[in-house]
């Protein structure tokens, strides 16, 4: 059942289940259900709403904002392993996460009665730098599943034995995409060949990852996540 985890500089502070809920508050207020005593965060930041299986975010005017993935939000459809960050936290979305005990949170020692207003520029890096503490991965869907995890500087895909994620196919080159580590994260570039790329729907010759993103090579679906 469907759980998110709260993060502080990479390590975990706490778990809430989903399960048995149709809303969250996440914010400062003690009012709250995730509460996080930090003053970027407002009193009240930001909602979960669950409909079924489906959890929306909902951004609930926060000073600094709300972002999944490292883009701002103000209204989003949550998919597995999508990272919320919210002022200098992150709340990891897990769709299948076991039921938990009673939820605990570790707060920071010094309460906050005003919202901290952060350069937005600096939030940015904040949101890079929270991607990038986190142990990244590409998973190659389907019959043929491979987990590889982005420990190198550069990762190689194709159809060479020597590729670190091998697929295969007519069109797929000995080497069809780099994955390579930026400053600014993960980012795969197309090698060319007769089939584009693709990257959350649209054709891309390079980009860079967030968790979440789909990328789609030669017909193979990869995804883009934490291990």
């Amino acid at each position: 059942m469907a759980k998110v985890q709260l993060f502080f500089a990479a390590k975990l502070q706490a778990e809430y289940s989903l399960d048995d809920k149709s809303e969250l508050t996440v914010g400062r207020s003690p009012s709250c259900d995730i509460i996080i005593d930090n003053g970027a965060v407002s009193r009240h930041h930001c909602i979960l709403k669950g409909s079924g299986q489906e959890w929306k975010l909902i951004d609930a005017d926060s000073a600094n904002g709300t972002f999944v993935n490292g883009t701002a939000i103000k209204e989003y459809i949550l998919q597995h392993q999508d990272r919320i960050v919210v002022g200098k936290y992150t709340l990891l979305f897990d769709r299948y996460g076991s039921k938990l005990g009673e939820d605990s949170v570790t707060k920071d020692a010094s309460p906050v009665d005003g919202t901290v207003f952060l350069n937005r520029d600096a939030l940015m890096k904040m949101v890079q730098r929270s991607q990038r503490q986190q142990g990244m991965a590409l998973v190659l869907e389907g019959t043929h599943r491979q987990v590889v995890p982005l420990q190198m500087n550069i990762t190689t895909i194709g159809k060479n034995e020597r590729c670190d994620l091998r697929i295969g196919g007519l069109f797929v080159r000995d080497e069809q995409a780099l994955v390579v580590k930026t400053e600014f994260g993960h980012k795969i570039i197309h090698q060319g060949g007769v089939r584009g790329m693709v990257v959350n729907g649209m054709k891309r010759h390079e980009a860079i990852l967030r968790a979440g993103d789909r990328i789609l090579i030669a017909g193979h679906k990869i995804s883009y996540g934490t291990l």
